[in-house]
């Protein structure tokens, strides 16, 4: 299956605890992308400054993907231990408003959610009072209007295989949803009126991304 994108830059936000499996899905969405076609360059946001992510950005050409990693804790409203507010700040540094991503793409579990919400709930529920609908927010009051997706369930990476790179949700552990990702997937966008929207992806072309 080709790829609607030319080009990724994926960011991991490392904290130290369970970092390995961060790192180890990354390297499975390098794999799926070079099988595609696509160009994967990987910042770690703890060892890398954001001028050299802001370069790499603004020179990317054609469609492309921004991904950001790290686990997610949907009642903190964090990904790698970091609050949207920050996340949205490096964010800030690094996006040339005159080459925007087409999607931001938050793989952290559950960060569709809001932190009030139950985490195994069936059918889950987006929020846009979650650490994604901030984090898109958040950008839009900066006058950076893109789509963004989050998981309303945990999320893992396929590591090997002919799904390698592929992503796996499920509710909780060993409950493995895999075929259900148009419960999980939320995608966040603005409508024609400025207003922040949200909807699971079951219509969506990357549904099984």
């Amino acid at each position: 299956m080709s790829s609607a994108y030319n080009k990724q830059i994926i960011i991991n936000f490392l904290n130290g605890n369970g970092d390995r499996t961060i790192l180890d899905g990354t390297n499975a969405i390098v794999a799926k992308g070079a099988r595609q076609g696509v160009r994967s360059t990987v910042f770690n946001a703890n060892r890398c400054t954001t001028d050299e992510i802001a370069r790499e950005a603004s020179s990317t050409m054609g469609p492309w993907r921004l991904y950001l990693r790290g686990h997610g804790d949907f009642q903190r409203k964090t990904l790698g231990g970091k609050r949207p507010d920050a996340i949205a700040s490096f964010l800030l540094a690094i996006i040339d408003q005159g080459n925007l991503p087409d999607v931001i793409s938050v793989t952290g579990c559950r960060l569709a959610l809001g932190p009030t919400q139950i985490a195994t709930q069936a059918p889950n529920i987006a929020s846009k009072d979650s650490f994604v609908g901030d984090l898109h927010r958040m950008l839009g009051e900066h006058n950076i209007h893109v789509r963004m997706s989050g998981r309303a369930m945990l999320v893992s990476v396929h590591g090997a295989g002919t799904k390698i790179g592929r992503k796996i949700t499920f509710i909780s552990e060993g409950q493995y949803r895999h075929h259900e990702q148009s419960r999980s997937k939320v995608i966040f966008f603005w409508d024609e009126n400025g207003n922040q929207q949200c909807k699971f992806s079951w219509d969506e072309m990357d549904l099984e991304e």
